[in-house]
C-alpha cells in the first residue's frame, strides 16, 4: 500500500480591499483574514490551513507529501488538488 498527504499550507479566509482616498491619492488598505489579526496559533500564519499546519498533516511514513496553496475548505473544490489525487490514484 501506498501513502499519501496532502497538505494546504494558506490561512487565508478573505481579503477585503478598500480605498482611502486624501486630496493626494488613494492609498489601498488591505485586510487580510485571518493574518490581520496576528492569532497566535500556527493553523492560523502562513504553514496552516485553518484547522492544521502542513508539517502536522504528513505521516513519517507516506511515501509523499503534496503542499498546496489552499486553505482546508478549498481542496474540496480546487481543480488542482483534484487533479494531484487522481495523479496519485492512477499511479502517474
Amino acid at each position: 500500500m501506498k501513502y499519501v498527504t496532502l497538505g494546504g499550507n494558506s490561512p487565508r479566509v478573505a481579503v477585503v480591499h478598500a480605498f482611502v482616498y486624501t486630496p493626494e491619492s488613494a492609498r489601498p488598505r488591505i485586510l487580510d483574514f485571518p493574518l490581520a489579526l496576528r492569532m497566535p496559533f500556527p493553523e492560523f500564519k502562513n504553514g496552516g490551513d485553518l484547522l492544521v499546519t502542513d508539517q502536522s498533516s504528513r505521516f513519517r511514513f507516506a511515501d509523499a507529501h503534496y503542499t498546496s496553496p489552499l486553505n482546508h475548505a478549498e481542496a474540496l473544490w480546487s481543480s488542482a488538488a483534484q487533479e494531484r489525487v487522481l495523479a496519485v490514484l492512477s499511479g502517474r
